[in-house]
């Protein structure tokens, strides 16, 4: 009968060796070891290097700790030379930002810091030139109303007037020609009413689209109203 002929083939894993901080411990041991120990050119060079890195491979450790256990005044165990030394956390620097997102981040944040201090400052601070508007505002206002009143009372008296005459030389009777002044002053007083109506709605239209239109020119504007 044939025999198999069985072939074992290694398997090998990459191991990612651990990354330890050096020590004063360590850079003087590498001192050492580099001025008394015969080594490789190839060691040498990684030994030196422990002097101005932070970090150092495991196994650079294991080879130093190789040739310190040659020498009298080194350590001669691992748990010796590592004293003091912790695992080595690299963290890559922040990658650069792109300039034009982070100039909207930072318009963003200041229509947000302008957001946050409209409602701050809104019931504390009133500037005086604010004030002042206000102040000719409301004066406007009341003297608006008053013309209005005097308007309506002057078109009511002038339609009582030219009815009454109107009537009295019509009718030829003082009774028809009040009571045809008083009609007359009614619908006069109507007129009046209608046409005041439709300014104040076509007014408010116009101050609500001049009220869109700054509100959307001075966004970034503190707003104390």
């Amino acid at each position: 009968r044939g025999r198999g002929i069985v072939i074992l083939v290694p398997v090998y894993r990459s191991i990612i060796m651990p990354t330890l901080t050096t020590t004063d411990t360590i850079r003087e041991t590498a001192k050492k070891v580099i001025e008394n120990c015969d080594i490789s050119e190839e060691d040498q060079k990684s030994l030196k290097l422990l002097d101005t890195e932070e970090s150092a491979p495991l196994l650079v450790l294991q080879s130093l700790l190789k040739y310190s256990q040659q020498l009298e005044d080194t350590p001669k165990y691992l748990y010796q030379l590592l004293k003091g030394s912790t695992p080595y956390v690299f963290i890559p620097p922040p990658k650069p930002r792109d300039p034009v997102l982070e100039k909207r981040v930072q318009k963003l944040r200041a229509e947000m810091e302008n957001r946050q201090y409209r409602k701050m400052v809104r019931n504390i601070i009133e500037p005086r030139g604010i004030s002042r508007i206000k102040d000719s505002m409301e004066l406007r206002d009341a003297t608006s109303q008053m013309s209005v009143g005097v308007n309506i009372i002057v078109t009511m008296f002038s339609c009582f007037i030219v009815g009454w005459y109107l009537g009295t030389k019509f009718f030829d009777d003082d009774v028809l020609g009040m009571c045809t002044g008083i009609i007359c002053l009614i619908i006069g007083m109507m007129i009046d009413m209608w046409l005041f109506v439709i300014n104040a709605s076509t007014l408010d239209k116009h101050l609500e689209k001049q009220h869109k239109k700054r509100n959307k020119e001075s966004k970034l504007l503190p707003n104390y109203q």
